[in-house]
């Protein structure tokens, strides 16, 4: 509830902030909300590793105005993020003190580029100690209809650094659920939708290999925006009474709709050997069972090539509170 209560915080200040200032090419390129990096020692430092030439930026404090490359801020600090752009290029820099001393720890072309969205403002917290293990930062986005996306990074002192979740409004107003996609190292996504009224759903995807979120091999373009970017089609193989379909994956509940023989379905592809796969059902996600499913062998073929960057197997919980609830897609 933290998170989102501060998501929903951050994205109000945004929209506030740019509500006169987007227009209908709300994702052309734009600086307006960032701060250009000040600390002189700081920009030698990234300079030496990434030559000159770059626009440097500094975190923004979340809440109070303070000065986020002071000496006084830096000397409670361990790690400091730093972004840098030139044309359409786009770095993430994190910094490092060693004994005493800032290097560079992490160079990362990829992390914060996405072609559909334009980052408009990076922050993180203010008010950090010395003792301090780990820091969060965020990275606002919007895409073309003016959609806000918050992506979050946790820096650890003593851990890798890894990318948590990827917030938004599902619609794009404040009646629409928040929706989370979380990060889950080794394992793939848990998607998370808050509903008002305390309605809760969550839908996981694992994958076959590796998820690696880690800020150094991080890719932000490989990260889904939504879950409907993992839909792919197949073919409904049901009996002749039909194929039902549930709001979870349980079969003692009562079916919610029906599909048929060779019918179209629009599915997050799964391991073979799960018994339940997700399906995208006139709007809404909801369950069928893996046997009524038949992916083409094309399909199929087409899969095992990229399952080594990305396929999943799901398995889904839903909240108590599920009654004529689901997720739209």
């Amino acid at each position: 509830m933290k998170r989102i209560l501060t998501f929903l915080l951050a994205a109000a200040l945004l929209l506030t902030s740019l509500s006169c200032a987007l227009s209908a090419s709300a994702a052309a390129e734009s600086s307006d909300w960032m701060t250009k990096l000040t600390n002189k020692t700081l920009i030698q430092v990234v300079e030496k590793e990434i030559g000159k030439g770059w626009t440097l930026y500094q975190p923004n404090p979340r809440e109070e105005d303070t000065k986020m490359s002071s000496n006084s801020f830096l000397k409670n600090v361990k790690l400091y993020p730093v972004v840098a752009r030139k044309d359409d290029a786009m770095q993430l820099i994190i910094l490092k003190k060693v004994k005493g001393k800032w290097k560079v720890d992490v160079c990362n072309d990829k992390a914060l580029t996405r072609p559909e969205l334009t980052i408009r403002n990076f922050s993180m917290d203010e008010n950090v100690s010395s003792s301090d293990t780990k820091y969060t930062v965020y990275f606002d986005y919007l895409d073309a209809e003016g959609k806000v996306y918050v992506l979050s990074l946790t820096l650890y002192t003593e851990f890798e650094s890894m990318f948590d979740d990827l917030y938004y409004l599902d619609g794009g107003v404040w009646e629409s659920p928040s929706v989370s996609i979380e990060f889950i190292n080794d394992r793939g996504f848990e998607l998370y939708s808050y509903y008002s009224g305390g309605y809760t759903s969550t839908y996981h995807v694992y994958m076959y290999g590796k998820a690696n979120f880690g800020v150094d091999e991080f890719q932000f373009a490989d990260v889904p925006l939504q879950f409907s970017d993992l839909l792919t089609s197949a073919v409904c193989n049901a009996p002749e009474e039909g194929a039902p379909l549930y709001i979870a994956p349980d079969a003692n509940a009562t079916p919610v709709a029906q599909v048929h023989y060779r019918d179209e379905v629009q599915v997050i592809q799964q391991n073979p050997a799960g018994d339940w796969t997700i399906v995208c059902y006139q709007g809404n996600y909801l369950f069928i069972q893996t046997e009524y499913v038949n992916f083409p062998e094309q399909r199929k073929e087409t899969a095992a090539r990229s399952c080594s960057a990305v396929s999943f197997c799901p398995s889904a919980k839903i909240s108590e509170n599920h009654e004529n609830l689901q997720f739209p897609c």
